[in-house]
């Protein structure tokens, strides 16, 4: 069954934006769900299937993509009450949750470091576990080194694909969030997604294997990063096997283009 049809979507157009057609309509107004300016969100130079990196904030300069991550969490944790990041994160109650982000590139973590309790992480390859860079966490994500139910909310932006092993990172995830809290992730996924998820490459007994053609996005630093996992329809599937009530968060409703960047949101039960 088709991931989309099978996921609950948020169908309500958001401020963020309006329907609008990447095909046809070079720019649209709206409201930046991360710094909360209006303005004219454009296409730019960019080609239309790359929508998730163009209609960038005249204000903060957030893609789609980054904005769709914020509206997201602005959606789960504001609960109504908050259109942008930025109120969101100035809510004493948020400011009192604790955050684990996944990852160190990205405007969205600029905005979540002002939460108290706020770690994040990433895998140095000289790293050792619980070893701490500026401040930075080394974590393997299949064997993460944190307490059981030691987060309120957990975030990551194009993580997952690069991780050996999805599956079991997501069980590790689902172990360190309390109880009613949420992971909020976006991954980059074929329109429309292949029905099963495709392994491009593993590791078994500290051995890198690939089984299809190498890869590559480009890391926060600039350096290439090895795809792992191109996600298809199961991941609902995997989610579910591994804990979790999920559901795409927030639909990029009329970006047609902008369904390859999405957004899902897995809750621990409780």
């Amino acid at each position: 069954m088709n991931l989309f049809k099978r996921l609950r979507f948020a169908n309500d157009p958001r401020p963020g934006d309006r329907a609008v057609d990447t095909d046809s309509v070079p720019a649209y107004p709206g409201l930046c769900n991360l710094c909360g300016a209006t303005g004219e969100f454009s296409l730019g130079d960019c080609p239309p299937h790359h929508a998730a990196r163009a209609f960038r904030c005249p204000s903060c300069g957030a893609a789609l993509r980054f904005r769709n991550e914020a509206a997201a969490l602005v959606e789960v944790i504001g609960r109504g009450r908050h259109l942008s990041l930025r109120t969101l994160i100035a809510d004493p109650a948020v400011r009192k949750m604790s955050l684990y982000h996944i990852g160190i590139g990205g405007p969205v973590r600029q905005w979540l470091r002002q939460v108290a309790d706020y770690c994040e992480s990433t895998l140095f390859e000289d790293g050792h576990r619980e070893e701490v860079r500026d401040g930075v966490h080394h974590q393997d994500l299949v064997d993460l080194s944190f307490a059981d139910g030691r987060f309120d909310l957990v975030t990551s932006s194009h993580v997952m694909e690069h991780v050996s092993d999805p599956w079991a990172a997501l069980t590790e995830i689902h172990r360190v969030l309390k109880p009613g809290g949420h992971y909020v992730f976006s991954i980059p996924i074929g329109w429309p997604p292949p029905e099963t998820s495709i392994r491009r490459a593993t590791i078994t007994d500290g051995k890198l294997e690939h089984h299809l053609p190498a890869a590559y996005h480009e890391s926060p630093g600039g350096s290439p990063s090895l795809v792992f996992t191109d996600f298809g329809s199961d991941l609902l599937d995997h989610l579910e096997e591994a804990g979790f009530q999920a559901r795409q968060c927030r639909p990029n409703i009329g970006l047609q283009h902008a369904f390859i960047d999405s957004v899902f949101v897995a809750t621990r039960p409780g």
